[in-house]
């Protein structure tokens, strides 16, 4: 643990005296719990290199700008060959070539794509019910001409499609089609790489297509001739590592998202950490109207700050139980009702025994 032996956490230190409180951080990773049994992705630098952590290893990176822990919740990505795009359908001109080119993960397995018109295109055709929102993602680089073309969701009945208009440059980039309804009709919606909207040839570089349930991406899973599930990460601390100063006292940390307060809808629910359940928790919840940061103890609302956020982009987390209040980007929200949380076990990025995960990146509490 990080405190000084002759110092319990969350007491003060006498000398001659006077009480200096401990300052620094609260939980060490070595005395926790790390749970996820399958492979998971991150970037492992800044220019956007993405690193694999094999299963029940913790990712560290820096997918949200700075290091943090990557701690997300389930996801599937349904697009069955996510990076050996020769198993799509090519039609209208469309070309797919294993061109051998470095892919973001160093690996020498990115596709070329090539268009000739505006319906040129290469197709996956997903199984998926009515009405379902769904976030399509790939990266991609420019390679011949200039590095237009479309990302699709064709929904359900077959014909109406939910586009993003792309320009590849010559540089790996990941781009998300967030929200895509799969809407009705009697056909399952297909994944599209097209041609642009303006006619001309183009050859695309290609890699790490995914299609998952929800309004917005999380990192990539890839896939290689079926369907792939990431579970959720479990980062755990047992009661006894866990300082009265984290629950009682005032302390913050960094977290960023893979979504922005406008990706959520009323009734989502982020939970950053929580300490036993989901009675006694740090939340960002959609009320309704605004996205709010909530400290919640027994059940019970006992603080909260409206919170406006970025995709992907890091943020300071304020919490003082003293005060009996929250803040946001080193803002404070109005004073509320002083709490403590209960002794037990503690869970960062998302609720302990729950189904709310954060989808994002994480600090480890520290005093503030």
């Amino acid at each position: 643990m990080p405190f000084p032996p002759t110092q319990p956490p969350g007491l003060g230190l006498s000398l001659g005296g006077s009480v200096l409180s401990y300052r620094g951080p609260l939980l060490d990773f070595d005395d926790a719990l790390f749970r996820r049994p399958n492979e998971g992705s991150y970037l492992i630098d800044l220019s956007g290199t993405v690193g694999w952590q094999a299963a029940n290893l913790r990712r560290e990176g820096y997918d949200f700008g700075e290091l943090l822990t990557l701690l997300e919740g389930q996801r599937t990505n349904l697009a069955i060959s996510s990076e050996t795009f020769s198993g799509w359908a090519a039609t209208a001109g469309a070309v797919v070539t294993a061109a051998g080119a470095t892919a973001p993960d160093g690996a020498a397995d990115a596709y070329d794509i090539f268009t000739n018109a505006t319906n040129s295109r290469v197709m996956s055709t997903i199984t998926l019910g009515a009405s379902i929102l769904t976030t399509l993602s790939r990266w991609v680089k420019n390679n011949i001409g200039d590095g237009s073309s479309r990302l699709q969701l064709v929904q359900k009945d077959g014909a109406t499609t939910v586009d993003l208009a792309s320009t590849a440059t010559s540089t790996w980039a990941r781009e998300a089609l967030r929200a895509a309804s799969t809407s009705t009709g009697g056909s399952n919606p297909q994944f599209w790489h097209r041609g642009s909207a303006s006619a001309g040839s183009r050859n695309i570089y290609t890699w790490g297509a995914q299609l998952e349930l929800g309004r917005y991406e999380t990192s990539y899973i890839r896939t290689a001739g079926g369907t792939v599930e990431r579970e959720a990460d479990q980062l755990t601390w047992a009661p006894n590592e866990v300082p009265q100063q984290l629950r009682e006292k005032a302390s913050k940390l960094r977290v960023g998202a893979w979504h922005a307060n406008t990706d959520l809808a009323s009734g989502d629910v982020r939970v950053i950490y929580s300490f036993n359940g989901g009675a006694d928790l740090l939340r960002l919840r959609h009320d309704g109207s605004s996205v709010l940061l909530e400290a919640v103890a027994g059940g019970a609302v006992k603080a909260s700050k409206a919170a406006t956020y970025a995709r992907r982009t890091a943020f300071d987390v304020w919490v003082d139980p003293v005060v009996g209040r929250v803040a946001v980007g080193g803002v404070w929200g109005s004073t509320g009702t002083p709490w403590t949380w209960p002794a037990g076990h503690f869970r960062l990025g998302g609720e302990l025994g729950g189904i709310n995960e954060f989808d994002g990146g994480c600090s480890i509490p520290e005093t503030l």
